[in-house]
């Protein structure tokens, strides 16, 4: 089933609209529950689609539902910045000595989220410990490249090494760059795949995102925008918390806040912020019918039962499979064990 008509429907529920009208009339912080599984997926989509002018932070206990929740938003979204992943390995490093992947990646998010109008950043608590850059002296360390652009091939790579990237024959891994002729392969650490920028005479004639193994180009693209000069910042500048990078009206998710151990200094900088709690305990202002899913054991039968049973209730029931190929194969499998004619 496409993911556009399942988020159509759960936008045109009642607890979507208690929420949104929430969010747009009043200051106050309020609570939703209980909502199992991917239903929390669908109505942090719902928020996001129905008010397209806010900006969530959801925080989740462990990485595990971070993970969960990034492949459930992205299947519902396919626009650019629109989910941002906010994770990083590393609490804390000297940026002059040593390259961290992970954290040029958060800081690129960061820098990202907060030039966005419309998108959800999923975090769990410990991110908010890391130390930073500011979000002034990181914009400085971004480098923009388009087509038709004036480069000077030279003093552009000799800048590249004085800024931490290695010069290598090909580029394999982020921080390395290398040089043929009028073709830079660039590889950097925000980025998920290199580039290749082709020059004629000092113009950018093309940019290319391509594979690292096979070389080929994969997209061709006219304007990129890297971090290119971060590791040279000064350590003065790593003291910055990630809350820096939020507007004051950027609202903040919490999934299960009863479960999650936050410091001292983040319950106080979360009070600058208004909250949504999912499934909290005690009362919520929002009570949702939700029920969780059932084990159905691999079985098949069992799981048409069910569907059965919903269907004498006259649920709509909406199922969704990995690809089309599982989806029209389970399709056929609950067809030849029920009533159903395709069309209920």
């Amino acid at each position: 089933m496409n993911h556009n008509i399942l988020l159509n429907t759960f936008l045109n529920y009642r607890f979507i609209k208690q929420a949104s009208d929430l969010i747009e009339n009043s200051d106050a912080s309020f609570g939703v529950k209980i909502l199992f599984g991917s239903a929390k997926s669908l109505f942090i989509a719902s928020l996001l689609k129905k008010l397209p002018n806010k900006k969530f932070v959801l925080l989740v206990p462990n990485i595990e539902s971070q993970h969960i929740f990034i492949d459930d938003l992205n299947l519902l979204f396919d626009e650019k910045d629109k989910i941002f992943n906010f994770n990083c390995s590393t609490k804390h490093f000297n940026i002059k000595t040593e390259q961290n992947t992970s954290l040029v990646e958060l800081i690129d998010n960061a820098a990202r989220f907060q030039t966005s109008n419309n998108a959800v950043a999923i975090a769990t608590p410990d991110v908010f410990n890391i130390l930073i850059p500011s979000a002034d002296s990181v914009q400085h360390h971004f480098c923009n490249l388009k087509i038709k652009q004036f480069l000077d091939i030279q003093q552009f790579t000799t800048q590249l090494s004085l800024n931490g990237f290695q010069k290598e024959q090909y580029v394999s891994i982020a921080g390395e760059y290398a040089v043929r002729g009028g073709i830079i392969d660039i590889f950097a650490p925000n980025m998920s795949d290199p580039i290749r920028v082709e020059l004629w005479g000092d113009e950018i004639d093309s940019i290319r995102i391509f594979d690292t193994l096979s070389q080929r180009s994969k997209k061709e693209i006219d304007e990129i925008d890297f971090i290119d000069s971060l590791f040279v910042s000064e350590e003065s500048n790593l003291g910055t918390s990630l809350f820096e990078y939020f507007s004051t009206d950027t609202i903040f998710i919490i999934d299960t806040p009863d479960a999650i151990d936050f410091n001292t200094n983040t319950l106080q900088r979360l009070n600058d912020f208004r909250k949504i709690n999912l499934n909290p305990l005690g009362k919520v202002e929002i009570q949702v019918n939700c029920l969780p899913q059932q084990n159905f054991n691999s079985s098949v039968k069992i799981f048409v039962k069910e569907l059965q049973e919903y269907h004498k209730l006259n649920f709509n029931t909406f199922v969704a499979a990995d690809g089309d190929i599982h989806l029209d194969r389970l399709k056929d499998l609950i067809l030849s064990l029920t009533i159903f004619d395709g069309n209920d």
